[in-house]
């Protein structure tokens, strides 16, 4: 009799499985797309800002960016930045060529050293630009908005995107008399419209031109997307 109920036991099994298994008719499905969006207003920002020096002599372009780039970082500490929001991201020396009748001549050196400034208190970036500027900065290669919790808040947004994609399945499922199941397909996708990328790319900077630069962080505007496909009845 055990034997029995065992057989019995396992073959319920395999025939759920082999159910579970079957391909869903594609022709009993719909096919949704869930939204969601929000605004946030930043609380972080980070600035990408640094100096080139350029000439035929190594030792005096270096020896000149050097002491620009000392002068940006004390100029940030008496503002108040701490050093370990300061890193270097970019140091580089590299010769400048340019060609003539199909031949390579050295034209001069080139020493590129940029700093990343991250602030918590977005007050500060029109300071530390100015500062970095008049201590000798020469480049700003990107100023960018951030939220901390940003990942926090697309998780959100997902969660209710998948929510909009149930309601607009149900409301076209019973416009036409049918009944919404089990989802068989979801895909996801986050959007970050925000970041308010200020700056791209590296601008070149003059100190005369940049006593005071008005700096405003806006709203970064957050967005999900949840594709679905559900069986229906």
């Amino acid at each position: 009799m055990m034997y029995r109920i065992a057989l019995t036991s396992l073959a319920l099994v395999l025939a759920t499985t082999l159910l579970e298994a079957q391909p869903v008719d594609q022709r009993r499905t719909i096919s949704v797309t869930g939204e969601a969006t929000m605004d946030v207003q930043p609380d972080k920002a980070e600035v990408r800002i640094g100096v080139v020096t350029e000439g035929m002599d190594i030792t005096k372009i270096k020896a000149d960016n050097d002491r620009r780039v000392r002068a940006i970082f004390d100029a940030l500490q008496r503002i108040g930045i701490a050093k370990k929001d300061i890193a270097t991201t970019r140091l580089q020396i590299s010769p400048v060529y340019e060609y003539t009748s199909g031949r390579r001549n050295l034209v001069k050196y080139q020493m590129q050293n940029a700093v990343t400034i991250t602030l918590t208190k977005l007050d500060n970036v029109e300071a530390v630009v100015n500062e970095a500027v008049a201590s000798g900065g020469n480049t700003l290669d990107q100023l960018t908005f951030l939220r901390s919790n940003s990942e926090q808040l697309r998780d959100s947004l997902q969660i209710e995107a998948a929510r909009n994609a149930r309601t607009r399945a149900d409301a076209l499922a019973g416009a036409l008399g049918a009944k919404v199941l089990r989802p068989v397909s979801i895909s996801s996708n986050t959007h970050d419209n925000g970041g308010n990328f200020i700056v791209r790319g590296a601008r070149s900077l003059n100190a005369d031109a940049m006593q005071s630069t008005p700096v405003s962080g806006g709203t970064l505007d957050l967005s999900a997307t949840v594709d679905v496909i559900f069986e229906i009845e």
